[in-house]
């Protein structure tokens, strides 16, 4: 029988990684924030070692995921202001 403990200990490190991942593909920092954000709740009453790593995880994956999001709405305003003033007058 899985402990409880362990399940959620081993689905915070997951969710922490898969934050990481998401955040560093560019297609989904929305969803490595999210899943950064659940890895971080799940395991933030553990105090096992891979708790430790799956908080640390989680970290890394909300900070990336915060980064990214920021840099690609800055890119879409520049595309989008550049755009417009080059579109040509009817």
């Amino acid at each position: 029988m899985v402990d409880k403990t362990d399940f959620e200990t081993r689905a915070g490190y997951v969710l922490g990684l898969a934050s990481i991942i998401l955040a560093l593909s560019f297609v989904s920092p929305v969803g490595g924030l999210v899943a950064g954000i659940l890895g971080l709740q799940i395991t933030n009453k553990q105090t096992t070692e891979l708790s430790k790593k799956a908080r640390k995880f989680s970290k890394i994956g909300i900070i990336t995921s915060a980064i990214i999001l920021i840099l690609l709405i800055i890119f879409a305003f520049y595309i989008g202001t550049n755009s417009l003033q080059n579109f040509p007058a009817i």
